[in-house]
């Protein structure tokens, strides 16, 4: 019903912390199935935090994304700067078109 209120939950989580949960996660297991990365019932917030901190792993290397075919298992892995620190201000604070 278009006329019923909708509670809107914001996840305040830093991206860096999702980073750092999906660092340590790849630490011990090697690596990731993507869709391992999210619990069933999460909040949509939780969700997109979760997905930002993977692309930003990604675009500071310390994370990698492998599909062997079209459709296939989505894995995630220790990028080439994996032992990298996170720059939590850096991160927290990006500015979109900003490079």
């Amino acid at each position: 019903d278009a006329a019923r209120p909708s509670n809107i939950v914001y996840d305040d989580t830093p991206i860096h912390v999702h980073m750092a949960r999906v660092k340590e996660q790849l630490g011990e297991k090697g690596r990731v199935r993507f869709r391992d990365l999210f619990r069933p019932g999460m909040h949509k917030s939780a969700l997109v935090g979760i997905f930002l901190a993977i692309l930003e792993l990604v675009r500071h290397r310390q994370a990698r994304a492998e599909q062997g075919h079209l459709f296939a298992e989505l894995w995630v892995l220790p990028g080439p700067e994996a032992d990298g620190q996170i720059d939590a201000a850096a991160v927290d604070q990006y500015e979109h078109g900003q490079e």
